[in-house]
C-alpha cells in the first residue's frame, strides 16, 4: 500500500518537475528574445559596453517616415545612413509595403524581429522613432503622369476649356492618386458647378479602354486661373490721377474667384490713388478714386436736355465733388441752388424733372 503511495507522490512530483522545466523554457526563450531585440537596439548595457569595445558593431539611424516604391522595403530605405551597409545588406527585403495609397506602421521593437531573420544583420544596433510609418505611393513617373491626366481633363470641362489654368493636388489627393491605376482614362465631373476656382470639389472616374468604369476617387484640387490684371509702371504718390503710361497689363494665377481684380486700363485711366504704391503692384479697385471735378467756388457749366434741344448755363460749385457726385451748385443770377450730377471736370448734367432744392 505505502508502495503504491510512493509510487503515485513520486509521479506527481516528476510531472511537477517536467512542468516547471517547460515554463522555464518558455521563460527562457522569451528573455532571450527580448535580450536580442534589446541588443538591436543598443538598451542593453552589457551590450553597449561590448559595443564599445567591438569596433565592428554598426549603429543604424531609422527613419520616422518611409515611401516605398515597390511592393517590398528594402533595408535602405528604412534607415538615414545606409552607408553603412554593403550594396547587398542595403538591398535586403525586410517587410511588405502596403497596398498603392496604404500606410502601415510598425516599433523599432517590431522592426529588431524581422532584421534578426537576416544573420549578416546581427552586429547592428538601431536608433530611432518608437513608431515608424511605412506608406507607399507611385513611382515619380507615373505619379507626375497621373497628375497630367487629371489637368488634361480638367481642362476639357467647360468652363476651365476656355481658361488658361494650372492645378495644385493638396497631399490627401496626392495619397488617394496614389493608389489608382496610371494606365486608365480619367473622366472629372464638378460636385458643385458654382465653384471653379480654389479648392475645387470633384468626382474624378477612371475609366478603361472600353470605357467601363473601373473606380472614382473624391479630390478637391486647387485651381488657379491666369487673368491679366493693371499694375502701376512707376511708384506713385497718393492723390496722383493715374495717365496712360502709369499703368500696364501683366500676368496673375487667381485661386479665390470672388476676388475682384482690374484687367483693363480704362478702368484705371483717369482716375485718383487713394494711398501711394510702388513699381509693379498691382492696381486693387479698393486703392481707386473718382478724380475731383468742382471745388468749392469754381464755376460749373450744367447742361440741361431735353430730347434734340439742351441749354448750358453756368454755376458756382457750393461744395468739392467728385466724377460722378451730386453736387450742390447756385444760379448766380436767379440766386437758387440745386443739384446736379459731375460728369466731367467741372462740367455736370440736370434732370430737368429734379425740382430745385431752394
Amino acid at each position: 500500500m505505502h508502495s503504491a503511495v510512493d509510487m503515485l507522490l513520486r509521479k506527481r512530483r516528476d510531472t511537477a518537475r517536467r512542468r516547471n522545466r517547460v515554463a522555464s523554457s518558455t521563460r527562457m526563450r522569451h528573455l532571450l528574445r527580448l535580450l536580442s531585440c534589446a541588443a538591436f537596439l543598443g538598451v542593453s548595457g552589457t551590450w553597449t559596453s561590448g559595443a564599445n569595445a567591438n569596433e565592428d558593431v554598426r549603429v543604424l539611424q531609422v527613419r520616422d517616415c518611409v515611401t516605398a516604391r515597390a511592393s517590398k522595403v528594402t533595408l535602405g530605405e528604412l534607415v538615414v545612413n545606409s552607408t553603412v551597409l554593403d550594396p547587398v545588406e542595403t538591398a535586403l527585403e525586410i517587410l511588405d509595403a502596403p497596398p498603392l495609397g496604404g500606410q502601415t506602421r510598425l516599433t523599432l521593437v517590431e522592426l529588431a524581429f524581422l532584421l534578426q531573420r537576416h544573420p549578416p544583420l546581427l552586429d547592428l544596433q538601431l536608433r530611432g522613432p518608437d513608431a515608424i510609418v511605412v506608406d507607399r505611393s507611385l513611382p515619380a513617373g507615373d505619379a507626375q503622369k497621373l497628375k497630367n491626366k487629371l489637368v488634361d481633363a480638367i481642362r476639357q470641362v467647360p468652363p476651365w476649356a476656355s481658361w488658361k489654368i494650372d492645378v495644385l493636388l493638396q497631399g490627401e489627393d496626392e495619397r488617394k492618386l496614389a493608389g489608382c491605376d496610371a494606365s486608365l482614362n480619367l473622366e472629372v465631373h464638378p460636385l458643385d458647378g458654382g465653384l471653379l476656382s480654389g479648392s475645387v470639389p470633384l468626382r474624378v472616374a477612371f475609366v478603361n479602354a472600353q470605357g467601363t468604369r473601373v473606380s472614382e476617387v473624391m479630390l478637391s484640387p486647387v485651381i488657379l486661373r491666369e487673368v491679366q490684371v493693371v499694375i502701376v509702371t512707376n511708384s506713385l504718390d497718393r492723390g496722383h490721377v493715374l495717365r496712360n503710361e502709369d499703368v500696364q497689363l501683366a500676368p496673375l494665377w487667381v485661386g479665390d474667384q470672388n476676388r475682384t481684380v482690374l484687367s483693363q486700363l480704362g478702368d484705371c485711366v483717369g482716375r485718383e490713388l487713394s494711398r501711394r504704391m510702388t513699381a509693379g503692384e498691382i492696381v486693387q479697385p479698393g486703392y481707386l478714386l473718382n478724380p475731383v471735378c468742382a471745388r468749392r467756388g469754381d464755376v460749373v457749366w450744367i447742361r440741361c436736355a431735353s430730347g434734340a434741344l439742351s441749354v448750358s448755363i453756368a454755376t458756382n460749385a457750393l461744395e468739392v465733388g467728385r466724377l460722378g457726385e451730386q453736387v450742390q451748385v447756385r444760379n448766380p443770377v436767379s440766386g437758387k441752388s440745386f443739384e446736379a450730377r459731375l460728369v466731367a471736370e467741372r462740367q455736370a448734367e440736370l434732370d430737368l424733372g429734379q425740382a430745385p432744392v431752394r
